[in-house]
Parts: structure tokens; C-alpha cells; sequence
């Protein structure tokens, strides 16, 4: 049955092709198309074809490494399709080790696009063409190993015991006007290849285990004897594991690479790297995310401002992303004043008079515990002053007392600086005060308390203060 077959292919080739192509740039190519495969495993290949002009009948023979084990030869997609999808009715695919060279084995194949009646639906020009599907397998190989796929003509198809074996198939094709091409001419050749990759690591799961700080916790099967895994974090190898005695490691606990400053999460991507034989793998890769509660950002845009009206400093701030922070400390003067939640970025402090300023200290401390760095601001809570200078234009002379006085009894205008109108310092302001300025001016009584040349503060703790001295700073 099997040399009827062919007897019939080679019958309609000679029908089909009573006129010699002699092409001078191909109008053909044929392709074995590269693969890829895990060793254990099973893989695919297709023959493509690349046709200038319709194609109406091919043969070809492909010769491979002998541990190649061919499992199935298919149709391809664009022979199935002559026909409308009925597909041809001559396909021909054989595996066969007649003619191949030592240590290779091969197939044939051979097709006519022509239907039962025989017309011809001749696959239409283009690239691409994908003519043969090739499932195969390589049960003994090994990582690292390579195979080349060969276009010959020089294979047969297996012969029965009682009749002697066809002829060698050629790599013909066959235009659907009947022209023959032939390589290497008027056909092409791209051989292809096989190689036998280290399998990946499989059922990679990643985990965050611990968030103060960040740990993740990686686990896996390893699907080969590998001879180590390399790990990397974020495309920065991370760690090599290899068999201390025990096997190869399936898990791995590691604390995650910090976040950028002011990321509220950290993200890490793992890959997984398997090795065997110097053969590396293609990446496994999981992703974690994990938040940021120890991160180092304190407190931002500080700012304290004195209310005169409310005598209370005014404390502001910001915090982004509260919810990585677990509370807020003050300090007033190097003292802990209050701790607060992390929600709230205002306080209202209230002040002494008797004090001259507040240094105000703000520490954020982050979820897991840790103290960021502490922000601080002082606040002038008296202002600095002139003696004597009521009017506050810088100078101490008559104006001063009178003014003094007209705000006394007309309430008009407002002094401004408490201190500056407390000519005698007795922590009142009384009709003392002008009298004791105009003594002065006229030579009749003690010189003015300090500060009274230059600008300064008051040396004297009592009940009044200084809320502005345009002055002086």
C-alpha cells in the first residue's frame, strides 16, 4: 500500500510538472523553524514556507540528531486550509531512518494540493506559510544540548519487506502552473535547530512574612536536579543556593531591599534562576509588596508661630502617609510635652511671659517603632526692645512720655511694647513711667534701664511683654 502511495505522488508530479523553472533568485523558501524545549519534556516545530508564487505540491526530507524522537507529523495551518478547510487529498508524512547520515534520523513529507476530482487550491503567495507541524521529544537529553534540522534528499520512506523501498524524496515545489523549483536555485534552505534547556523552577509562591521590618518568604519545587539556583531581587542577584548536603534548597527567607525615600511601599521582584550543567534557566519571577512602616521621612514643613491674642504657640506640620507612622512626641525646651496620633499635625502650646522663647521639638516615630529624625523651630516670645522708645521710631526723646500719657488718659494711640513704655523696669506701667522718662531728659534723674542704647530683650521676668518693635528685630 505504502509504494502505491508513492508511486501515485510520483505519477502526479510528472503530470504536474512538464515544464523545467530555471529561476535565478529564489521563488521558495523553506524554513525548519527553531525550538526550544525543557530536557524531560516535549516540544513543537514548524516547516514554514516563504512562496513568490503559488504553490500547488512540495517534498521535502528533514534529517535531525537521532535522540530527537519524533512523536507527530501534523498538517500545518496553511495545508489544512486549501480547500476551504477540507485540506488536500494527497498528504504524505512519514518518519524513516532510510538514507540518513550516521547518528540522525529523519521524515519526509510530501503533499498536492488537489482534491479528489483532482483540481488543484494552490497556497497563495506569501510568507510564512506554516506547511508542517513536528511534535517531538527528547527523553535522554540534556541540558546544553543541541540538534540541527536539516533540509536532505536523501531520505526514503520505509519500505515493505517484499518490495524494495522508493526512491530518495526530493526537496521539489511545484507551482500551481506546473513549473518545478528546486534548490538551491529557485529554493531556499534555512536549516533550524533544537536545543535542550534547564527547565524553570515551578509553583514559585512569594510571600510577605514579616513587615517591621519587611521580610519575605519565597517557596518552590524544584522540577530538575539542578546543580544551584541563583536568586535574584529586583535584577540584583540576591543569593546563590546550591546542595550543602541536604538537597537543594525549595524555600529561601530574606529581608526585602529597602524603599526609595518617600515610596510608602516596598516592592520587590524575585527571579529565579536554575543551573545545570552551566545551562541556565528562563526566570521565575514573583512580586511583593510590603508597606513602608519603617520609613526613616520625619515630620515635613515645620512651622511655629506666636499668638499674642491667645498667648499660645501656634505648632504646625505634615505627615504624609499617617498610617505608616504609629504617634507624634513634643518636646517644649528639651522636656517631652505630649505625645499625639498621627492624624492630627497642630498643636496650640500656651506660653510664659516670663520666657524669652520656646524651642519646640517634633519626632515622628514610624510603625515599627523607630524614631525618624526630629524636627525643631524656636519661637521669640518677646520681642526685642528699646527702653523708653514708646513711639517705637527708634529714638528715645519727648515724644516718648507724651505719648505715654495721650495713650493713658485719651486711650489713643496703642503702645505696642509693654516694655519699651516700663521706663523704671517695675513689671507695671503707671504714671512712674513718664515721669521717670521726663526726669531723664531733663537731667533730673537716673539714666534709662538696659536695653536702652541698642535694641535687646528684657533682662527682667515680670507680667508684661513686647508684641512688636518695628524697629528692632
Amino acid at each position: 500500500m505504502r509504494q502505491r502511495l508513492i508511486g501515485i505522488w510520483i505519477v502526479l508530479l510528472l503530470i504536474l510538472c512538464p515544464l523545467l523553472a530555471v529561476a535565478q533568485i529564489p521563488s521558495f523558501l523553506l524554513k525548519a523553524q527553531d525550538e526550544e524545549m525543557d530536557a524531560g519534556d516535549s516540544g513543537s516545530f514548524s516547516i514554514l514556507m516563504a512562496n513568490a508564487l503559488p504553490l500547488g505540491a512540495f517534498s521535502f526530507g528533514l534529517e535531525h540528531d537521532q535522540w530527537i524522537e519524533v512523536l507527530a507529523i501534523e498538517q500545518g495551518s496553511a495545508v489544512e486550509a486549501i480547500h476551504g478547510g477540507l485540506g488536500p487529498d494527497f498528504w504524505f508524512a512519514e518518519i524513516t531512518d532510510n538514507g540518513a547520515t550516521p547518528g540522525t534520523s529523519g521524515l519526509v513529507v510530501l503533499m498536492i494540493a488537489s482534491d479528489s476530482a483532482g483540481a488543484i487550491d494552490p497556497i497563495p503567495l506569501g510568507v510564512g506559510h506554516p506547511v508542517a507541524d513536528v511534535e517531538i521529544a527528547a527523553p535522554g537529553a540534556l541540558p546544553g544540548d543541541l540538534a540541527t534540522l536539516n533540509f536532505v534528499e536523501t531520505l526514503t520512506p520505509v519500505g515493505s519487506s517484499s518490495n524494495p523501498a522508493p526512491p530518495a524524496v526530493p526537496v521539489v515545489m511545484v507551482a500551481a502552473d506546473g513549473s518545478e523549483y528546486s534548490p538551491p536555485i529557485s529554493v531556499a534552505l534555512i536549516s533550524g535547530s533544537v536545543l535542550v534547556e534547564t527547565p524553570e523552577v515551578i509553583n514559585l509562591f512569594c510571600e510577605v512574612t514579616s513587615v517591621c521590618p519587611c521580610e519575605a518568604t519565597l517557596s518552590w519545587t524544584n522540577a530538575y536536579p539542578y546543580d544551584a539556583i541563583e536568586v535574584y531581587e529586583n535584577d540584583v542577584l540576591l543569593t546563590t543556593l546550591v546542595d550543602t548536603g541536604s538537597g537543594l534548597p525549595t524555600s529561601l527567607v530574606t529581608l526585602m531591599a529597602p524603599a526609595s525615600l518617600g515610596d510608602d511601599e516596598q516592592e520587590s521582584e524575585f527571579d529565579l534562576i536554575a543551573i545545570f550543567n552551566g545551562v541556565e534557566s528562563h526566570p521565575t519571577d514573583c512580586d511583593v509588596e510590603c508597606p513602608n512602616f519603617n520609613t526613616p521621612l520625619p515630620v515635613q514643613d515645620l512651622e511655629c508661630e506666636k499668638d499674642n491674642d491667645r498667648d499660645v504657640v501656634e505648632v504646625e506640620w505634615d505627615l504624609d502617609d499617617e498610617e505608616l507612622y504609629s504617634h507624634v512626641d513634643i518636646y517644649v525646651d528639651g522636656s517631652f510635652y505630649v505625645e499625639l496620633d498621627p492624624e492630627i499635625e497642630k498643636l496650640d502650646i500656651p506660653f510664659s511671659p516670663f520666657l524669652d522663647e520656646h524651642l519646640i521639638e517634633v519626632t515622628a516615630y514610624n510603625g515599627c517603632g523607630n524614631a525618624t529624625t526630629t524636627q525643631s523651630c524656636t519661637v521669640q516670645l518677646t520681642e526685642s526692645y528699646q527702653r523708653g522708645d514708646v513711639t517705637g521710631n527708634g529714638q528715645f526723646g519727648l515724644e516718648d512720655p507724651i505719648y505715654f500719657l495721650y495713650w493713658v488718659y485719651l486711650d489713643y494711640p496703642d503702645v505696642s511694647c509693654f516694655d519699651a513704655a516700663d521706663a523704671d523696669d517695675d513689671g507695671a506701667l503707671s504714671l512712674t513711667d513718664p515721669v521717670y522718662m521726663l526726669l531723664n531728659l531733663f537731667g533730673q534723674g537716673p539714666p534709662l534701664l538696659p536695653p536702652s542704647s541698642d535694641c535687646g530683650l528684657d533682662p527682667t521676668p515680670d507680667g508684661i511683654d513686647c508684641e512688636s518693635s518695628l524697629l528692632c528685630p
